[in-house]
């Protein structure tokens, strides 16, 4: 239809215009497409094996650090694991492989290093609180005056003095409802859900590598099909160039090949950006400098796998976590029950105490031994009024297991209804795929016979190029829900 329309149109006057117009913004896109690529491969082949130097935090020895990045450097570190070290070299050979970069996510991620702190803080909690089932021993030295109060006259001593004291005082207390025993109970229910919390960050993290990984692996992908795509409109804008100067096409199919050539460029400069933009986002995880990329280039496609339905809510990770914060809330309960309880105190001390001079003498030396007592009364009142709050405490915590139980629940089945759409869309795209190879075959059989010309071919070798691009990327996309399934635990 377009070259009926062509033939009865009369050419146009400023045709050479026009054209010459056109060939300067195809010049202009093809320096800056040029430009681009030229500074992407030169920042990629820069070889900066400097080290970052790590950032110092000010504290009492002076002497923390912030961990050092993940640098492109070959040199081995001190301290290390030499095998993994090995085997991940070999594994990035090829490129960039998921479970590499996994590994050293686990290793090297900032957040998950913070976790694994708030887990080394939380254990050496339970040594300081077992401490405080041991006697204390403290020394004490007094000087008192007695001027001012002797001024009383209900004061049995009139006259002015003042007293000097030293010795030992020793406390140990026998019996306080088993409060110590309580307290490292909820330490320990603390250090259980801090590990519950380390893990659950390491999901995340990792999902978060996948998800990204799996940009870039796509964004690749599209980097592999889009010049070649390029190069078959170039051909077939060339085709339909030469038929408008003889008049056969218009100017609208024409135009309407160039913003399609213009578009393909603009998906090639648009992917390269989106490539450089995953490696900072991976570089982020990994606690990495720009360095660390200049080993590989390109990324590996992970394999497939059959995936497995073993999620079990009741005992998943959100589950777990959440029931450590009911333990938590149980166990201060119990620690608080134990203020109605009476305190049994053993009390010794050893000492001197002389009056009106200061004195180190054998005389006035004095030893006492003791058994203290104590009752609550008033504080019964609010040892109830805090376990009625430890109470709330403990639905709290109830719910919010339910809370995490339920949105891993839906995460679980939201992304195994993405894997099923995944799977009918590359069914359906495997079929687009076979019928674009049919009607390339049919017009290719047809092209001989003059029915169509070589850019009508082209046409549809550019469609099934992208045809094949798209089954690669939906591919992708479903092993990517696969692993991403396989992280939920």
């Amino acid at each position: 239809m377009h070259s009926l329309f062509a033939q009865e149109r009369p050419i146009n006057n400023s045709s050479q215009q026009n054209e010459e117009n056109i060939e300067e913004r195809l010049r202009n896109v093809d320096d800056k497409l040029g430009k681009l690529l030229k500074r992407i491969d030169l920042k990629q082949k820069d070889q900066n094996d400097s080290m970052s130097t790590p950032a110092k935090i000010e504290n009492s020895n002076g002497t923390t650090t912030f961990p050092k990045k993940i640098s492109g450097s070959t040199e081995s570190v001190p301290g290390s694991d030499l095998s993994s070290q090995d085997s991940n070299q070999t594994l990035m050979k090829e490129g960039w492989n998921l479970f590499v970069l996994r590994e050293l996510a686990l290793k090297h991620s900032p957040d998950i290093l913070l976790k694994k702190t708030e887990l080394r803080i939380s254990k050496k909690g339970i040594p300081i609180i077992k401490f405080g089932r041991m006697p204390t021993l403290k020394a004490k030295v007094s000087f008192d005056d007695y001027r001012k109060v002797s001024q009383f006259e209900t004061y049995s001593e009139p006259k002015p003095y003042n007293t000097f004291s030293y010795g030992l005082e020793s406390r140990w207390v026998l019996y306080d409802g088993h409060k110590n025993r309580k307290e490292v109970d909820v330490v320990k229910n603390e250090v259980n859900q801090a590990e519950w919390t380390l893990y659950v960050e390491e999901q995340k993290v990792l999902k978060n590598l996948t998800n990204i990984f799996f940009s870039a692996v796509s964004t690749q992908t599209q980097m592999q099909f889009l010049p070649k795509i390029e190069e078959i409109s170039k051909e077939k804008l060339a085709i339909f160039e030469k038929k408008l100067k003889t008049g056969i096409v218009d100017r609208i199919l024409f135009s309407d090949s160039l913003r399609d050539m213009e578009s393909i460029r603009a998906q090639i400069l648009n992917s390269a950006h989106s490539l450089e933009v995953a490696k900072a986002e991976i570089g982020f995880l990994l606690n990495a400098d720009p360095s660390f990329w200049n080993k590989n280039r390109d990324f590996v496609v992970p394999d497939d796998f059959e995936f497995k339905n073993d999620f079990n809510p009741e005992n998943s990770s959100s589950a777990n976590l959440g029931q450590a914060g009911i333990d938590i809330a149980q166990s201060k309960y119990e620690e608080i029950k134990t203020g109605f309880s009476p305190v049994l105190e053993l009390i010794g001390s050893a000492g001197h105490r002389s009056k009106n001079k200061v004195s180190f003498e054998k005389h006035g030396q004095e030893l006492t031994l003791g058994l203290s007592l104590t009752v609550p009364i008033t504080d019964r009142y609010l040892t109830r009024r805090k376990l009625e709050q430890a109470r709330e405490e403990i639905r709290k915590s109830e719910l919010e297991k339910v809370r995490l139980v339920t949105r891993q629940t839906n995460s679980f089945s939201s992304e195994k209804l993405r894997l099923s759409q995944a799977a009918r869309s590359l069914d359906f795209q495997y079929e687009m795929l076979e019928l674009q190879k049919k009607r390339l075959a049919d017009i290719r059989a047809a092209w001989p016979l003059g029915i169509y010309d070589k850019s009508d071919v082209l046409m549809e070798e550019e469609k099934l190029l992208k045809r094949e691009m798209y089954v690669e990327l939906t591919r992708l996309n479903l092993v990517k829900q696969k692993y991403q399934l396989d992280l939920i635990e």
